[in-house]
């Protein structure tokens, strides 16, 4: 057979040319090739002691102010927070590549004495990723999405495995570090189960109880009489008696009747301070559930396994050597029923309107959408409050006007800040066409001081037709506002006084915050818990135990 030949034409490079295809060669070199060894072992052991501190200190910063976001609401304390929850994890990474990389760099002996101290230093890292009880979850995400830190448990564990396994010397260093690897993945494995555990789905499993043959609520002991002279310890009592049949709330579970009828008769009985104790406790120990350790660590199972850990843990420490709430309670001086219970959930202002026997005349300002009425009422109120600032009145005039304008900022404060947690609506966009149609009305306004404009307003004409006074597309609900708030003043003129116009005032603000509370999905309660908790949630809850509530058993 011929052989082919083929003559390839000869190519020349320029100096230039070459000179590029050098760089081009220089930088696929990597950082080793460039720097000396010694450099780079160097920076690759001190980069592996940084991370063991900065993973500590980021364990210190979380078991520090953890548990602080429920009780303190604030953007950098929760940036903070977050910071830290979501770069443990990246520290851990880090390190571990880094430690693959240094392992077995040297078959010298002083080169593997350094393997073993390297590698003693992983089931600390791990220990850290577990986190501490402080804090488990950041958001409810992290409970729902519980499968992706599984996942990573099962990478890091494999990589973790194969580096103990490529230092493993039969010294006592190793066996050590084989004791805390294993406390190490239990620990981080206990903080999967808990994320779990918090996730929805597998919460609302675990309330549901098969029926039992009998019923064990009568056998469960009163509080301690003894314990009336320690402080808290009666609300801490009932918050843990009434919080396991109560968190079905959050789960969207109906209540036991049995158990309704228990904390109405307790409620009624005690004072609002003493009401909103209870409140506190328990919302308490709903966002332990959701966002921590100690609530799902009790059982006898997770009692072993922390027994478990401490056990090693110790060993490898000794042998290195180192707003009026009393509206609520008039609202269940009587037991309601079921179909009482959820009219008075849909009530926003009419059974007051009734019982004044005004609805016929305001009827109008309540029947819009949830978040018009509460922009109309929201004005009305400050135009009426600005108004009869100078009066002189009674203190129990004083006390129902600043509670009205306390409710209609807090509710103002809601549609505009936590608008999720109201029904859906156009509120903000309400809200931006209002001030629109203000700032147009004041230009006419000659002096425009603050209470010159608000006399002003009081004086626009209200009978135009809203289409004509706003123009095509626009939701302001200045108008509107204005006439709400002539239509008090006029009350308060032709047959009330002052005291029953502000009574009446703070009575549909109280029926405004119980509908919205209502209203509210569960889950936006359970998000605020980590924002120190809003009123909304307190009064929730609250009304749920006086058996304010759609989520009744009807048997």
């Amino acid at each position: 057979m011929a052989l082919l030949s083929v003559s390839l034409p000869h190519i020349t490079f320029t100096d230039s040319e070459k000179s590029i295809g050098c760089m081009i060669i220089m930088n696929r070199r990597t950082v080793q090739e460039i720097l000396p060894v010694i450099v780079v072992r160097f920076l690759n052991e001190w980069l592996l002691r940084g991370l063991v501190l900065v993973s500590l200190l980021l364990q210190i910063e979380l078991v520090l102010l953890g548990n602080r976001r429920k009780y303190t609401p604030g953007k950098l304390l929760r940036f903070t927070i977050w910071l830290a929850y979501t770069t443990k994890d990246l520290v851990f990474d880090i390190f571990i590549g880094v430690l693959f990389k240094c392992l077995g760099a040297g078959n010298d002996y002083s080169s593997q004495q350094n393997d073993m101290i390297r590698a003693f230093w992983l089931p600390f890292l791990l220990h850290h990723l577990g986190g501490p009880d402080t804090i488990t979850a950041y958001s409810l995400a992290d409970d729902e999405l519980w499968i992706r830190p599984f996942i990573h448990l099962l990478l890091m564990f494999l990589w973790a495995l194969s580096i103990f396994l490529r230092s493993w010397k039969r010294t006592l260093l190793n066996i050590l570090t084989y004791s805390m690897f294993v406390t190490g993945l239990i620990k981080f494995g206990e903080k999967t189960l808990f994320l779990k555990s918090g996730s929805m789905d597998h919460f609302r499993d675990s309330i549901i109880r098969h029926p039992g043959p009998e019923v064990i609520d009568d056998y469960i002991p009163s509080p301690d009489p003894s314990n009336q002279s320690i402080p808290d310890a009666v609300p801490l009592q009932k918050a843990n008696k009434f919080f396991p049949k109560f968190k079905r709330l959050f789960t969207d579970l109906v209540l036991e009747p049995t158990a309704l009828e228990q904390s109405k008769s307790y409620f009624k009985n005690i004072s609002w301070t003493e009401a909103f104790q209870v409140i506190e406790i328990e919302l308490g120990f709903m966002y332990d559930i959701f966002y921590t350790k100690p609530m799902k660590a009790y059982d006898k199972f997770d009692l072993l396994l922390r027994f478990i850990c401490l056990f090693p843990t110790i060993s490898t420490c000794c042998a290195s050597g180192s707003f009026d709430a009393n509206d609520l309670q008039k609202k269940s001086k009587h037991t309601p029923g079921i179909k009482e219970a959820k009219e008075l959930c849909a009530d926003r202002g009419k059974r007051t309107l009734e019982e004044m026997k005004c609805f016929s005349t305001l009827h109008w300002s309540i029947e819009g959408e949830f978040d018009e009425c509460i922009l109309v009422w929201h004005l009305a109120t400050d135009l009426c409050y600005d108004t009869d600032l100078n009066k002189k009145s009674s203190p129990a005039k004083n006390s129902n006007r600043e509670a009205s304008k306390l409710l209609s900022d807090y509710m103002v404060y809601l549609l505009l800040k936590r608008p999720l947690m109201l029904p859906p609506g156009i509120g903000q966009i309400r809200f931006r066409d209002s001030c629109a149609k203000a700032t147009k009305i004041f230009q006419t306004v000659k002096d425009r001081n603050i209470q010159s404009c608000k006399r002003f307003l009081l004086q626009v004409n209200t009978e135009i037709p809203p289409l004509k006074a706003k123009g095509d597309g626009s939701k302001s609900v200045l108008l509107d506002a204005c006439r709400l708030a002539k239509s008090l003043q006029s009350l308060e003129s032709e047959k009330w006084n002052n005291e029953k116009k502000w009574e009446m005032m703070s009575h549909v603000w109280v029926e405004m915050l119980c509908y919205a509370a209502c209203h509210c999905p569960r889950n936006e309660h359970a998000k605020e818990l980590t924002q120190g908790g809003e009123l909304l949630t307190h009064v929730w809850l609250l009304m749920a135990h006086f058996g304010i509530t759609e989520h009744v058993c009807q048997d």
